[in-house]
Formats: C-alpha cells, sequence, structure tokens
C-alpha cells in the first residue's frame, strides 16, 4: 500500500495505491490519524484501491465515529467491489460518511460547502 498525502479545496485527501488489509491496517491507521489533526472534514482517494479487508474496515469505521459529531469522511472513486463491501457492512449509510464518485465530484461538494 502507498499513501499519498494532498489536500482538496483545503480539506485533507489521502490517495491510497493497492490493497488495505491486516498487514497495511496499522500503516493505514496512522496516516489517516496524521491526516485528521484538527479537522473536521477528510478524504479518501480510492481509485487506486483495488482489495479492502477488516482490517481496513475497522479504521474506517473509527474514522466516522470520530468526525461523526462535527463533520465527515468522503470516500473519492471506490471500485464495485469495495463500494459494496461498504454498503454490506453499513458504512454508505452512516450520517458521517460521503461517497463520491471521482475526484471532480468531491471537489464540487467542497466548493458548494464554502458558498
Amino acid at each position: 500500500m502507498d499513501i499519498r498525502e494532498k489536500s482538496l479545496g483545503g480539506v485533507p485527501l489521502l490517495e491510497v495505491e493497492n490493497d488495505i488489509d491486516h498487514g497495511t491496517a496499522m500503516a493505514f491507521d496512522l496516516a489517516v490519524n496524521k491526516a485528521l489533526e484538527n479537522q473536521s472534514r477528510f478524504f479518501l482517494d480510492l481509485t487506486r484501491c483495488s482489495y479492502f479487508d477488516s482490517g481496513g474496515m475497522a479504521v474506517m469505521f473509527a474514522t466516522a465515529r470520530r468526525l461523526r459529531p462535527r463533520g465527515w469522511l468522503g470516500i473519492i472513486g471506490a471500485s464495485a467491489d469495495v463500494y459494496r463491501l461498504f454498503q454490506i457492512v453499513g458504512l454508505t449509510v452512516d450520517p458521517a460518511v460521503r461517497v463520491f464518485s471521482d475526484i471532480n465530484e468531491a471537489r464540487d461538494a467542497v466548493s458548494s460547502e464554502t458558498r
């Protein structure tokens, strides 16, 4: 797993490449927590992530819980398989989670919030 830290409209963005699994979950968790410092919104670009297991899901649930009272987690570009997993476990109906098909849709969401 490779993670690149970026920003989208002033909101932290992590681009993830390759698998998020039990072997990479700790590094994923550390990167997410670093990006979340003093933030109420956060983007996770999964466009290049092909596999996500329960190790990564634990991080996602913890992140949603952490943001729920004051903000949201934006998931960008999840593959059909990863998105289906998020649906099955109920992540896509969590009020602290927003799903975007691509980076442009996410950028538009941030722009509309700042207007």
